[in-house]
């Protein structure tokens, strides 16, 4: 085995050195081949295309050139005596050449008429040093020149009176159509030119730019104008060797002025993924194939050295096989009994009729298999669900998705368990729901607790409403007072005829501040007792305020200064109605039993309000503080140390609840040199306002 290691290891080193030393050398060379073919080819075809122009071109300007109108027409000086519209416009019409023109300048370089323009009379030998070159030496030229307009293609041809040198006659014509034929294809050209010939124009035809060099093809891609542009256009235009450039084989071509200057550059670009790269693919056929066939015999041979003791340990491993499968097959067949005996199992037909039940579905249900298979599953619900929830599961597993829920199931005995249920459907090979299936998880003990939680809040509740219920009665006592006297009075002095009109003005405003006061507290009431668990936006400030007033009477009767600092600085948050209320008076009404427990004169209970990375309310008391032995103790579920006629122990634990669970955010208590400093901490983010 050693021996077969340090074979395959030096095989692979060999295949390692074919790879980087041969095949990546090879495969770079007919890449950069392939490259410089296409680029050449593009070229090629390019200057093929700027010869067949400049043949039509030119066969169409000697043409005009023989016309004696012409002649005529520089030597009187008169350019009324010319029109080629009309020329022109068939041309353009049954040509292939869409933009041409047409222009005569006089034997001194000056424009004398122009097919596109009124505009003549200028020196158009000052723009182009071709048009001075061809007076001094007056013979037919072509070529690609820049002018006050453009870069085009050009013709000229010297016209002559009686053997003199009287003018030029000009053909003039764009790049778009060579650019149109480069796109059939495939082929994207950016005909651009110098920086130093595009600050002659006057108006440049197309207006298309590159930083500060024009582009002169109308058709230009501006998407790849703008990559050009970001990558840097003097790169591209001053191309040695064909290059990649964002999934295009670029490559240019310069065209140059009559003196060898820098005038315009080609630049063509040609989609990677187009170029033949048939060369490179036969390659790497052949490579692969060549190290696959040179593996294979390797294989082989190693194969063959191995074979005389290949079927003795094949044997021996199949032996130890077989017991390791017979030991998986026991285990597994423990682990399905498991299986059985402890998770809530079953199956049923796409009718929902039982076809298999598991130990533990027949043990919690209170039924023997034989009396659940062949039923339908309905047998175990329990009346206290909704059919709505049975009819939501059947809409989910028949649309082939899961279903998870709790549920409430009949015992065969007539009571009742809660498990939570997942069904999910099963498929055949042909994806077609055949059966479903259920797994559940006995949660009974957990729903248990959660009445039992349930019937602790309540009794919690019942508790603070029938403080309260006494404070509102001693609140009550006085405004009633008042209302019965007032109205006595009233009632005496119509007796008497002795009511005047301010007197009942004055007595009917102190019923109504009353019954004002009365309405107040009942709405204070109300909204501490409402059970309709509404979210809504609650101000900190308000919810204060109701607390204090449904305490009134246990404030000023204990003697208790309670000194509210949240008036200076409210918030509004999103909570149920009525919990932050039911924290507060837990906490206020604990702070009060200490003050009278401890004989406390000077009673001060202080309220904050802290805005920071989350919100902070904190009661602070003057009672002295907790004992330590027991701070840690009184959020705890019927921890008190009162007498049990006196107290639950609940009220703290289910302040801790609400604001834990309910508001997601946190209680605590510490000790400060005055006494207790209990904290209400709620997230920023519950703010339902932001």
């Amino acid at each position: 085995m050693q021996k077969f290691l340090i074979s395959s290891i030096f095989l692979l080193f060999l295949i390692f050195l074919s790879h980087e030393f041969y095949y990546l050398d090879k495969k770079n060379e007919y890449e950069k081949d392939i490259h410089n073919k296409k680029s050449e080819e593009i070229i090629a075809f390019f200057n093929d295309e700027v010869e067949k122009k400049f043949g039509k071109t030119f066969a169409l300007t000697n043409l005009l050139s023989k016309d004696k109108k012409l002649i005529e027409a520089l030597v009187k000086k008169d350019n009324s005596l010319l029109d080629y519209s009309e020329i022109i416009e068939e041309t353009q019409n049954f040509g292939e050449y869409k933009n041409l023109w047409i222009q005569i300048i006089d034997k001194d370089g000056y424009s004398f008429y122009r097919s596109w323009t009124n505009r003549i009379g200028d020196h158009a030998a000052s723009a182009r040093i071709d048009i001075v070159d061809m007076i001094k030496n007056p013979r037919p030229m072509r070529g690609i020149s820049t002018g006050r307009f453009d870069m085009t293609f050009k013709t000229m041809i010297p016209l002559y009176d009686n053997g003199k040198f009287v003018g030029i006659i000009e053909m003039i014509s764009k790049f778009n159509s060579i650019a149109r034929v480069l796109k059939k294809y495939d082929i994207e050209p950016l005909m651009v030119v110098h920086e130093d010939y595009t600050t002659r124009f006057i108006k440049p035809f197309t207006s298309l730019f590159i930083g500060n060099n024009y582009v002169a093809n109308l058709n230009a891609s501006k998407s790849l104008m703008k990559k050009v542009k970001i990558y840097g256009l003097k790169k591209l235009m001053y191309l040695e060797k064909p290059i990649l450039f964002d999934k295009y084989l670029v490559t240019t071509t310069q065209i140059k002025d009559i003196h060898g200057g820098e005038m315009g550059f080609f630049i063509f670009f040609f989609d990677e993924k187009k170029l033949d790269k048939s060369k490179i693919y036969n390659f790497r056929f052949e490579y692969s194939s060549q190290v696959i066939v040179a593996v294979v015999i390797y294989v082989l041979f190693i194969l063959f050295l191995l074979n005389k003791n290949y079927v003795g340990r094949l044997n021996e491993e199949v032996e130890k096989k077989t017991l390791k499968i017979d030991k998986q097959k026991k285990k597994l067949k423990d682990l399905l009994n498991v299986y059985d005996n402890n998770v809530i199992f079953s199956k049923t037909d796409l009718k929902g009729y039982i076809t298999y039940v598991s130990k533990a579905f027949c043990e919690i249900s209170g039924y023997t298999k034989d009396e659940l298979i062949g039923k339908p599953h309905n047998i175990i619900r329990h009346p206290d669900m909704k059919k709505t929830v049975f009819k939501e599961l059947w809409t989910t597993i028949q649309s082939g998705k899961v279903w998870e829920n709790e549920v409430k199931n009949l015992k065969k005995d007539g009571g009742y368990y809660w498990v939570y249920s997942r069904v999910e459907p099963v498929y055949n090979q042909e994806n077609r729901i055949i059966e479903y299936i259920s797994t559940r998880t006995d949660i009974t003990a957990k729903k248990k607790y959660e009445e039992h939680q349930l019937k602790m809040l309540n009794q919690t509740r019942m508790t603070a409403l029938g403080e309260m219920l006494s404070n509102i009665a001693h609140q009550w006592r006085q405004p009633l007072s008042i209302i019965t006297s007032v109205a006595s009075s009233v009632s005496l002095k119509q007796e008497l005829k002795m009511l005047k009109e301010v007197d009942l003005e004055k007595e009917m405003k102190s019923i109504m501040d009353s019954a004002n006061y009365l309405s107040n507290i009942i709405e204070s009431f109300r909204n501490f007792i409402r059970n309709d668990k509404e979210f809504k936006a609650v101000s900190i400030k308000k919810s204060v305020d109701d607390v204090l007033q449904i305490l009134d009477t246990t404030i000023k009767s204990n003697h208790i200064n309670i000194i509210n600092n949240i008036e200076k600085n409210d918030i509004v948050i999103g909570m149920i109605s009525g919990e932050l209320e039911q924290v507060l008076i837990n906490i206020i009404n604990n702070a009060n039993e200490i003050f009278i427990e401890r004989n406390i004169q000077d009673k001060n209970i202080i309220l904050n309000l802290k805005i920071e990375k989350e919100i902070i309310i904190t009661l602070e008391d003057n009672a002295g503080g907790i004992p330590d032995d027991i701070i840690n103790k009184i959020f705890d579920a019927y921890f008190t140390t009162k007498h049990k006629s006196q107290g639950t122990g609940l009220g703290l634990y289910m302040s801790y609840r609400i604001v834990t669970e309910s508001l997601k955010g946190n209680l605590f208590v510490k000790n400060t040199d005055k006494g207790a400093k209990f904290f209400i901490e709620i997230p920023i983010k519950y703010d339902s306002l932001k």
